[in-house]
């Protein structure tokens, strides 16, 4: 049975289908969901993996909306992909009322918020290594 190409940290985002980066996008939200839970009083987040022009973000999430993007285009690599998307799903796990102070104060580099998002981008490799052989 011939399954495809295989995917790698390494691979180009541009390269993959839609139905691969949707794989890797639903399977790295099941992780984060097994390690760093959910919230009680909140749904889980809406995730949408879109192709973005000038945005020089790899990903965002929207409180208000309780919604994660990714720019997987942005991206670029499955690496940076999954890193974006545990980074995302951190701050859906935060509580962001005090961000903006929070920001004014320490800017984005020394966020505490954005800290704790940086280093759970860590996990990547642990996700992988779980999630690469359903992608």
């Amino acid at each position: 049975m011939n399954k495809g190409p295989t995917t790698y940290l390494k691979t180009d985002t541009s390269t993959l289908t839609r139905s691969v980066i949707n794989k890797i996008t639903k399977e790295t939200i099941k992780y984060c969901i097994a390690e760093l839970g959910t919230k009680h009083a909140l749904e889980l987040p809406a995730v949408s993996v879109v192709k973005r022009g000038r945005s020089r973000r790899y990903g965002q999430y929207d409180p208000i909306k309780n919604k994660i993007e990714i720019h997987y285009n942005i991206c670029g690599t499955v690496k940076m992909m999954i890193q974006t998307i545990i980074h995302e799903y951190t701050h859906y796990m935060q509580n962001l009322k005090k961000y903006d102070i929070l920001y004014s104060k320490f800017g984005y580099d020394r966020h505490p918020q954005e800290i704790e998002a940086c280093m759970n981008e860590k996990l990547y490799s642990p996700c992988w290594k779980q999630i690469k052989h359903n992608i």
